[in-house]
């Protein structure tokens, strides 16, 4: 995205860091950030996604990873994470300061506002998922794809709320990783 830019093959898009700082610093204008643009109703998302069968044969590696996951949230946030981004930007060769810089600014969610109406609906109620914003997300993404031309048959909710399943965050969050 950064050579398009820079050539003017593109006039612009959605990126992250270095990325974006590049793209400033060769005339660019930041337009709305990723949290400006998630409070409009697109937020980014990181999302676990597994085979349904996988996870009905294996649960306790998906509740595995999934503990992984909010172990690392937690180092994340904090209060050693300029330490934590230093040290996995050593581990896979990145810039220290350039980690730091993208890793606090990063717009993470709290797990625990996973389980709200502003994430994924309300704990263990299915039928408030479809008022979430992560499914609401996934409805307008889907309906900007068919306008753009690169989705022909968009999912509805009904679809989206069967493919969310918020038992591991439950279970993580209730004290269920060792």
């Amino acid at each position: 995205m950064v050579a398009a830019f820079k050539t003017k093959a593109i006039a612009g898009g959605l990126n992250s860091e270095p990325g974006m700082s590049e793209m400033l610093a060769s005339g660019g204008k930041l337009m709305a950030s990723t949290r400006e643009i998630g409070a409009l109703g697109y937020p980014a998302l990181d999302v676990v996604s597994v085979d349904a069968d996988f996870a009905a044969q294996h649960p306790d590696v998906v509740q595995g990873y999934v503990c992984a996951q909010y172990g690392t949230y937690k180092l994340m946030t904090g209060p050693q994470r300029e330490e934590v981004f230093r040290k996995a930007a050593a581990f896979v060769g990145a810039d220290p300061d350039q980690a730091v810089k993208v890793g606090t600014s990063w717009p993470i969610w709290k797990p625990e506002d996973e389980l709200t109406e502003r994430g994924l609906g309300t704990t263990g109620t299915t039928g408030h998922i479809a008022e979430s914003e992560v499914a609401k997300a996934y409805l307008n993404t889907g309906a900007w794809l068919k306008t753009q031309g690169r989705l022909e048959n968009p999912p509805s909710m009904e679809t989206i709320v069967a493919h969310i399943d918020t038992r591991f965050a439950e279970k993580a969050l209730a004290g269920g990783c060792h």
